[in-house]
């Protein structure tokens, strides 16, 4: 039995040694402001107000995209101020906006570590919310990271890639391992990633001529193109029209014009938008027409292919034009598409132009394929607005 001197002592011993039921937390802890920022993206509060990502000042402010929000703890939302901490902009490419136009200084690539517990039975038992749901602690991965170290270099001007420049965007889907050290129960990892310093500014003459020039591949240079694309769109350049419409995949004899890129899909909106009045209707009957691919896909069962959208812009802009000298070429879209956007566009300009009853000729013979319920139904698509309108435009 326990002597009543020594229970005492005991319990004080007991009671300092206890946690309350608690388990030890033995996670990792990240920098404050990554963990301030992963808060943020996750739920679009912070807690403790250390909001070192976000400029007040505003030294960079930019427009969200048209037809895009931005929409705090939304995974992937624009990035449109520059930091507080740095007043530098850093983001990655799929976080910009295309609304402001900017140079590429210089290749910037980020090299960075990171330390992580080497995950064992007994951490994921005293931190299961932790290791089970770690997608969430975004402040932990190496490509944010890379935000926070160049946004210190950039304010402490030690890091002379950045000079002449607004701030740095990287393509974090280029993000690669290229070592690991582990020391008994932790492991330092080094990682890269693409990255580039850009300066915003208004394009000139010789920048949008030369920008639109050849075709783009590449997520930085794709959204550079874009960003040219949203100028000319914004000022209703229509001087652009015919470097604009050499870059369309109609244009590509390897191409075909029934695969489009998201790029392609923005250059045929910018001539959409920006004048179409100044575009000759072949441009747009070449897009309709690339439908039609003889020996390749059959007019009375139409399948969707990979133009997306093209089509329905080209027949928009070209129903709004009312041109009774367009009938006898939509009607040949309509007979002899294969492909179901084509086919569809093409009868939905027939009937905006007051010619249902070509359409209504080709649905008799196709009343259990897709072109029937695309076009008959009550899920059918709407008519087209005139002029021609996108959320995607900058042209209101």
């Amino acid at each position: 039995m326990i002597q009543k001197g020594i229970l005492l002592p005991m319990v004080v011993i007991l009671a300092a040694c206890s946690t309350g039921g608690q388990r030890t937390n033995y996670r990792p802890k990240s920098p404050p402001v990554y963990r301030a920022e992963a808060e943020y993206i996750v739920t679009g509060k912070i807690t403790d107000g250390r909001l070192a990502f976000i400029d007040p000042k505003l030294r960079i402010q930019l427009q969200p995209s048209p037809g895009d929000e931005n929409i705090p703890g939304q995974e992937g939302f624009e990035v449109l101020n520059s930091r507080a901490d740095s007043g530098g902009y850093f983001a990655f490419v799929q976080e910009v906006p295309v609304t402001q136009y900017f140079r590429i200084v210089r290749q910037a690539d980020c090299e960075t570590t990171s330390t992580m517990t080497l995950i064992t039975p007994a951490l994921v038992k005293s931190s299961p919310e932790y290791y089970i749901k770690s997608k969430r602690f975004y402040g932990d991965k190496p490509q944010y990271k890379c935000l926070g170290d160049f946004s210190e270099r950039f304010r402490k001007q030690t890091d002379e890639r950045l000079e002449g420049s607004d701030g740095a965007v990287f393509d974090n889907q280029t993000l690669t391992k290229v070592e690991n050290k582990a020391h008994f129960f932790l492991q330092n990892s080094t990682w890269r990633m693409a990255g580039w310093a850009i300066k915003f500014d208004n394009p000139s003459h010789e920048e949008i001529v030369e920008g639109l020039r050849h075709k783009v591949s590449g997520k930085i240079y794709e959204l550079q193109q874009q960003t040219l694309l949203f100028w000319i769109q914004k000022n209703r350049f229509a001087q652009h029209n015919e470097l604009l419409t050499r870059l369309l995949p109609v244009n590509d004899p390897y191409q075909g014009g029934l695969v489009w890129r998201n790029i392609d899909i923005a250059i045929l909106r910018t001539l959409a938008t920006a004048a179409p009045e100044k575009v000759p209707n072949e441009v747009w009957l070449k897009v309709l027409e690339r439908g039609i691919a003889p020996g390749k896909l059959s007019p009375s069962n139409p399948v969707m292919t990979q133009s997306m959208n093209a089509a329905d812009i080209a027949a928009n802009v070209l129903a709004c034009k009312k041109d009774v000298s367009l009938v006898p070429r939509l009607e040949a879209v309509v007979r002899d598409a294969g492909s179901l956007q084509h086919k569809v566009a093409a009868a939905k300009a027939l009937q905006d132009m007051g010619r249902s009853d070509i359409v209504v000729t080709y649905l008799i013979h196709s009343p259990y394929n897709d072109f029937y319920r695309s076009v008959a139904t009550p899920f059918s698509p709407p008519p087209f607005a005139c002029p021609y309108t996108s959320a995607k435009s900058a042209k209101d």
